[in-house]
């Protein structure tokens, strides 16, 4: 992804993890399984800006469906800068644990806020710097 106009301050990451059987089904609450799942946001090409696990993530916590399970990252001290493109690598691994059933990761939501000054508000402060200059040469 990449941001255009203005750079983005994040907030959060989160997601829903599931567990499933080899028939497709979401695994009970009797089934325990654990994933790690790891986030990595980094410059393409450059540097790595956040690289965080979350570590044996119950994919079946107790209720009637068994899931889903969140996990959210706090990604607080990541700044995206305009025009630049970034890579988001999300990577779910276990040890036997999880033994040939399936891992699902639905609803990423990825949160922040705008940053810096659109161009309305720039236009309107160069304007109001240029009537500056006029009122100074005036006088001079």
């Amino acid at each position: 992804f990449s941001t255009e106009a203005l750079g983005i301050e994040l907030t959060s990451f989160s997601l829903d993890a599931f567990s499933f059987n080899n028939s497709g089904n979401i695994q009970g609450q009797n089934v325990v399984r654990e994933v790690d799942i790891t986030l990595i946001i980094s410059e393409d090409g450059g540097a790595e800006l956040f690289n965080e696990k979350a570590d044996n993530v119950h994919l079946n916590p107790p209720g009637p469906d068994g899931g889903p399970f969140p996990v959210s990252f706090d990604t607080s001290l990541v700044s995206l800068v305009p025009n630049t493109a970034y890579t988001l690598t999300l990577i779910a691994s276990s040890d036997t644990r999880v033994r040939g059933n399936n891992a699902a990761i639905d609803t990423l939501i990825l949160s922040g806020t705008l940053t810096g000054v659109p161009l309305p508000a720039g236009f309107s402060l160069l304007l109001a710097g240029l009537a500056g200059f006029a009122a100074l040469r005036r006088r001079a």
